[in-house]
């Protein structure tokens, strides 16, 4: 599009340069290209496909699928919020991990090589987000997916974290406000758990669940594992609800994404197919609900939790403690 505007000077204690300030409507110079249409397709399917499941979980698979919550009942987002639920509304480097996760598993079951693994993921990951719309966040959290999808289907995690610290130097250096991003933190982090966590929960899990499960289960977990530091700061308060609330939710969240996920595809092409995928997604998310309404009502279920230095040291001690006590 086109605007026209008077350049102003902006607030010189903050990151932006400068601000247009805007006269007259905006001109739409052209459409979106092919690749958003289909895009658009792609997600107007994932929500025609939706209507089949009741309205709540209409509404909420769309969100937890890219991020669409237009539909979402409101008693069901208030309950995400007080149940510590609402970062699975948000499209972050979990959702890429579920869907890496269920690529590489996908590629381990039918024995490919290990580069072949790396690219399945990285494709999967890059479809994902053009579905989800290629937001910063999204743009962000692909970057970081990108870097872990490369060091697991190759197994040097050593190499992936070199990937990862470069990547972060480089978009700092590139966009310094995001320095101060929670977003870019989580992204990061999560990217952070899939290196060093995920191989070593999939070696544990391998010995009590088949060899491609294992895999699906470590791979989101260790994500999700790694940005509970960065949420508690987020929130400015450590929400006892969200415990328990995680716990049960988080495994109902992989298969609710991934066979939204795959919804979205099989519309185009197969409205009625795409229902009976829906389906055994909106079970999973029927249980996310009830999870969320059941944490939002417990008594005393947020706790203050103190931010700055203070708030990361105690985390860590705490993080330490369980450690120790898991050992």
């Amino acid at each position: 599009m086109r605007v026209r505007g008077r350049l102003a000077s902006a607030d010189r204690s903050g990151l932006v340069a400068g601000m247009l300030l805007v006269r007259g409507r905006p001109v739409v110079l052209g459409g979106p290209d092919d690749v958003q249409r289909i895009a658009g397709v792609l997600r107007a399917g994932l929500r025609t496909a939706s209507g089949v499941l009741p309205a709540e979980q209409a509404g909420l698979l769309p969100g937890l699928v890219v991020g669409d919550v237009s539909r979402m009942d409101e008693k069901v987002e208030a309950d995400f919020q007080d149940a510590g639920l609402a970062h699975l509304l948000a499209v972050s480097g979990a959702n890429l991990a579920i869907i890496a996760g269920a690529a590489v598993a996908l590629a381990r079951v039918t024995y490919m090589p290990l580069p072949v693994r790396a690219v399945l993921a990285a494709v999967a990951m890059l479809a994902f987000a053009v579905v989800a719309r290629p937001s910063p966040s999204v743009l962000r959290a692909l970057l970081m997916g990108l870097v872990a999808a490369v060091a697991l289907g190759t197994g040097r995690s050593r190499d992936g974290l070199a990937a990862l610290s470069a990547a972060v130097l480089l978009l700092i250096l590139f966009e310094p406000s995001l320095a101060r991003s929670y977003g870019f933190a989580l992204s990061v982090c999560a990217t952070a758990g899939i290196l060093v966590l995920a191989p070593r929960w999939r070696d544990r899990l391998a010995g009590r669940l088949p060899t491609w499960l294992s895999e699906a289960v470590a791979v989101p977990a260790a994500a999700q594992a790694a940005v509970a530091p960065v949420l508690v700061l987020m929130s400015g308060e450590v929400s006892l609800a969200a415990v328990p609330a995680n716990l049960l939710a988080g495994p109902a969240a992989a298969p609710a994404t991934l066979l939204g996920f795959v919804a979205s595809l099989v519309a185009p092409l197969h409205a009625e197919a795409a229902t009976w995928v829906v389906r055994p997604a909106g079970v999973a998310v029927g249980w996310i609900i009830t999870v969320a309404d059941w944490a939002a009502r417990l008594p005393y279920g947020a706790v203050p939790w103190p931010g700055g230095v203070a708030g990361i040291g105690l985390l860590g001690a705490v993080a330490v403690l369980l450690v120790a006590l898991l050992r």
